[in-house]
């Protein structure tokens, strides 16, 4: 059992309590008025008539007020009362997964920005003049000329773009960045899709559109790698924006009205 359902199991668990207490009561109350009527029948055959009628006046205001529940009833009330309690368990089950979600994405969209923040966190800086150049190339084409966009962009031809080796390229990247070519791409790309899919103007694109803005020439490719480094698929993520801004204009018409 994990933590996340141990609070909806007692509810579910205090409601059943609840509902036998009531059944116990309500068997109780009637064997009571059955032990009631058995004492006035012999109270009528033996010709204590008054006492008789009164005990039956008894039994009828207690009938009176309580209430009567078959022991169908009681299941369709517990029923009910647990399918209610599982709706609203699910759905503030979905909106806090949805909140998390968001927010480890946005942590995750953050970290994504490998140039300028791991570069200049933990990793070494640049020992040379030459080095530190070619950092800030990498820097420049990435980040403002946005190379990654580019479907059929490899080492080499980044290389040729920087007019540089590949080799120094890969060394700079391994070195400074902590990383391979590769995931470098890849992340930039990933970053790329989050901040499309989140703009109000292009989030309504077709996914192989998004995919085709970002560098990507393969929508599986580009579902696999969105999964990898975001968590979920662009499609699941889609739908997890568009629901939060209803959950979210629906508590501002809330707060308006």
């Amino acid at each position: 059992m994990t933590k996340t359902y141990r609070p909806f199991l007692y509810t579910i668990h205090v409601v059943a309590v609840l509902l036998m207490l009531a059944l116990l009561v309500g068997n109780s109350i009637h064997i009571h008025n059955n032990s009631l009527r058995l004492r006035a029948f012999e109270l009528y055959k033996s010709g204590e008539y008054e006492d008789a009628k009164k005990l039956e006046h008894k039994i009828l205001e207690i009938e009176e007020s309580t209430p009567h529940f078959s022991i169908w009833e009681f299941i369709a009330l517990g029923t009910t009362t647990t399918t209610a309690i599982l709706f609203i368990f699910l759905f503030t089950d979905k909106q806090r997964r949805y909140k998390k979600l968001l927010y480890k994405i946005l942590e995750k969209d953050a970290k994504l920005n490998i140039l300028s923040e791991n570069a200049s966190a933990d990793n070494p800086k640049p020992t040379n003049l030459a080095e530190k150049e070619l950092l800030d190339k990498i820097t420049k084409s990435f980040e403002e000329e946005k190379i990654f966009t580019n479907q059929s962009l490899t080492i080499d031809e980044l290389a040729r773009h920087l007019k540089v080796s590949s080799a120094s390229i890969s060394k700079t990247i391994n070195t400074y960045l902590r990383c391979n070519f590769p995931t470098l791409l890849n992340d930039y790309r990933i970053k790329e899709a989050v901040r499309l899919l989140t703009d109000p103007t292009t989030r309504q694109y077709k996914l192989e559109a998004i995919a085709e803005m970002c560098g990507y020439n393969n929508r599986q490719v580009f579902h696999s790698a969105f999964k990898r480094i975001v968590g979920v698929t662009p499609n699941v993520f889609k739908n997890m924006i568009k629901d939060n801004e209803k959950m979210w204009n629906g508590t501002a018409h809330t707060k308006a009205d």
